[in-house]
């Protein structure tokens, strides 16, 4: 098991391989966002639009799917920039909006488009231009609140499953669905793109795993040989087990405190956003340290001192998580993650960055540890 101790954050051949299929599926929820818009503008009979706030994005949407509503792109809103050199539309200023004719802006920014729908509005609106919002959180900043019959008509979720999720959306939600405004959605898909990076070949433990979803991408894209999820929530476990449960993929009703599984089992245990949550968050690290073959490893994430609030009996400082960990682990790297695509670094998902002198304040932490022989 030396092996794994010795993987460094550079990407590793699994994440190399599954980065094409991690991006469709953090994308997909986007891909039918653009399209909603898509049809609202055809049924309100919108032919020429131009896109704000799409930043990187505008390669990706510029021509679909408009042109398959029969909609024409007639502009991008912004300076162009080095990638954009491709794109077959003008880039254009606030004042080039109304000289291509357009008939409607389209704002898709995950991370501003309150802000921008405000200042297009005001620029726009006495003009009779409608603003029509891809993502389109509601004003007070909650997620779309989607309907037990949308989950299940749009993204295929069984019926009781999607009437479970949306009773129990304010702890349990699914990634892969648009439950969550979409920052938020990718903060926790990429704590999972980040872990995938050392499963390849490893018997994983997703410990407090949710619905699931991240044992999914633990298997499919980051090539681990088995992956068990582990949660303490009977219903969960089923929904999981329903909507991702696959050969290597399997669920069962657990505490991370005491888990009952076998010791020396794992190769690598992941647990994102549950230490905080457990009275005895030291019995958490014997019982991950137990469960796993000598010189396993441990990745595990906790926000930054957020304070104690309804759900979180924990409030971890930098120095006081170390200390956690370092009871049963060597802790070998730190990381912090922000909300949003800043601060970039090469190999590793937007938002997530090691923790050197100078680096910005984490939202979350995530650790890296190998238990002690």
């Amino acid at each position: 098991m030396s092996r794994i101790a010795d993987q460094t954050p550079d990407c590793t051949a699994a994440l190399r391989k599954g980065q094409d299929a991690l991006l469709t599926e953090v994308d997909r929820i986007k891909r039918r966002r653009v399209r909603r818009v898509a049809d609202e503008c055809a049924g309100r009979g919108i032919r020429r639009i131009v896109l704000w706030g799409v930043g990187t994005q505008a390669a990706a949407i510029s021509r679909q799917p408009w042109r398959q509503v029969g909609i024409e792109v007639v502009g991008v809103v912004g300076p162009g920039d080095a990638d954009s050199a491709l794109i077959d539309v003008p880039f254009l200023s606030f004042e080039g909006v109304l000289e291509v004719g357009a008939e409607a802006v389209v704002l898709a920014t995950d991370s501003n488009e309150r802000e921008a729908a405000r200042e297009a509005e005001r620029m726009f609106g006495p003009l009779g231009l409608p603003v029509l919002r891809v993502f389109g959180d509601p004003p007070d900043g909650a997620p779309r609140v989607l309907s037990a019959d949308q989950l299940a008509a749009e993204f295929g979720v069984d019926a009781a499953d999607a009437a479970w999720l949306i009773e129990n959306r304010s702890e349990r939600h699914d990634a892969t669905l648009p439950m969550l405004p979409p920052e938020r959605t990718e903060l926790h898909l990429r704590r999972y793109e980040f872990a995938c990076r050392f499963a390849e070949g490893l018997v994983v433990l997703d410990a407090a795993c949710g619905t699931g979803y991240g044992s999914s991408m633990l298997a499919r894209l980051g090539r681990a040989r088995a992956v068990t999820g582990l949660d303490i929530d009977a219903d969960a476990v089923g929904y999981a087990s329903r909507r991702h449960g696959s050969g290597n993929v399997g669920f069962r009703v657990g505490d991370v405190s005491s888990t009952g599984l076998d010791s020396g089992s794992f190769d690598l245990v992941v647990s994102f956003e549950t230490i905080e949550h457990v009275v005895d968050a030291s019995s958490v690290i014997d019982e991950f340290a137990r469960v796993l073959r000598p010189s396993g490893m441990l990745i595990m994430s906790t926000p930054n001192d957020w304070g104690q609030t309804e759900h979180h009996v924990h409030s971890f400082t930098r120095a006081s998580f170390e200390s956690l960990v370092a009871v049963g682990f060597e802790v070998v790297e730190l990381w912090g993650q922000r909300v949003g695509d800043e601060p970039r670094r090469a190999g590793l998902p937007a938002g997530i960055y090691e923790l050197t002198e100078g680096a910005p304040t984490p939202a979350l932490f995530i650790v890296r540890g190998i238990a002690r022989g």
